[in-house]
């Protein structure tokens, strides 16, 4: 059966939404003429069903909120439309790389929000933040443009799964720490903080992606 690509699309309540306990969510579903299912949370328009009602957690709410501000502000239209605009590169890239969509999208989500315009304190560029020498080693001129961006990290993620044997948990602590750092410490994830976080984040994200689709 061929697999329908999922496109995500999240909104969140405003600030005095976030003060209460919970949240009251809605979830709106729209299939195009291509297959393609995509999910809101907002009625977008002619063509959406509703599918569910659920009551979200505001701390939940505030923690996924949280993880796009540090990446540069976060704005909810600004933020949807950007998930619009850069998943079809996103799924292409992952298509030719044979990798699978879902946690290229995950990282895309944990680096950056969508956000191509995105820069670190440590210098970390675009879609996938990608750090000046990863992007020079992977033939990225531009890491500004989102198409040079997504296709540099995918390059990179499909390395690190081939270095650490398709060992996910692994690869995903090496394109956050770098591989250096992985195999110091007995290809096992570093014992960093962030590193640690980074893991979960991104498999976190990348289960509730293959739960959709």
């Amino acid at each position: 059966m061929k697999r329908i690509m999922i496109h995500v699309f999240f909104s969140f309540v405003m600030l005095c939404g976030l003060l209460s306990l919970h949240a009251q969510a809605q979830v709106y579903k729209y299939i195009d003429n291509h297959g393609k299912v995509y999910v809101t949370n907002q009625l977008m328009g002619k063509g959406y069903h509703l599918v569910s009602s659920t009551r979200l957690s505001a701390g939940r709410l505030q923690t996924t909120a949280a993880i796009a501000s540090k990446k540069g502000g976060f704005n909810v239209e600004t933020f949807r439309a950007n998930v619009m605009r850069y998943s079809p590169t996103i799924d292409r890239m992952a298509k030719w790389l044979k990798l699978d969509a879902s946690l290229l999208h995950a990282i895309v989500y944990v680096e950056s929000s969508y956000n191509a315009k995105a820069l670190s304190r440590s210098g970390a560029q675009g879609l996938m933040q990608l750090m000046p020498a990863t992007a020079k080693r992977f033939g990225v001129h531009d890491s500004w443009n989102p198409e040079e961006n997504v296709r540099g990290g995918a390059l990179y993620l499909s390395y690190l799964l081939d270095l650490f044997d398709y060992d996910l948990t692994l690869a995903i602590a090496a394109y956050n720490a770098g591989e250096g750092a992985v195999k110091r410490h007995g290809s096992k994830i570093p014992p960093y903080p962030e590193t640690q976080r980074y893991v979960k984040k991104v498999l976190k994200r990348y289960q509730y992606l293959r739960r959709l689709g």
